[in-house]
């Protein structure tokens, strides 16, 4: 017997017409399923599953508050932030300020230096490298 759609004398083609047959041996008829199911709700297998998921879940959440850090979700005094690495302000600056070798002011370098930029657009001094010249090429010193 060959259906249409199959390719007879196929490995390929056998294995089509066989799968379906396994499974639906597989799956069984709807009354054996049927019967399954009254079984389990009449024998009060049900509840009896439940009540054990119940009880696993119970000592999950006892293991889960056994292992938890004692500090863990209580309350905190207002003044201390919620991620504190709990160290003091360091006594000294992070890094040292810079000095300005053109305006000599505290507090930038030179080539961020306010009054350097403007003077260089003024065409008052001239950029050559690192280094700044007057318009008559004489070199500008960077002694503090």
């Amino acid at each position: 017997m060959e259906e249409e759609g199959y390719f007879a004398g196929t490995d390929f083609g056998e294995a089509n017409q066989l799968m379906p047959k396994n499974l639906n041996e597989q799956k069984g008829d709807s009354k054996q399923r049927e019967q399954m199911i009254a079984e389990n709700l009449t024998g009060g297998g049900l509840e009896n599953k439940v009540d054990e998921m119940a009880q696993v879940i119970a000592t999950l959440q006892q293991k889960l508050a056994s292992t938890a850090p004692a500090t863990y979700n209580q309350n905190r005094s207002v003044n201390q932030p919620e991620f504190s690495r709990g160290n003091t302000r360091p006594s000294m600056p992070l890094y040292e300020s810079q000095n300005c070798y053109y305006c000599h002011k505290e507090g930038h370098g030179t080539f961020r230096c306010g009054d350097l930029m403007k003077d260089e657009e003024q065409g008052l001094v001239k950029r050559n490298g690192k280094d700044w010249y007057l318009p008559n090429g004489q070199h500008i010193p960077w002694n503090p």
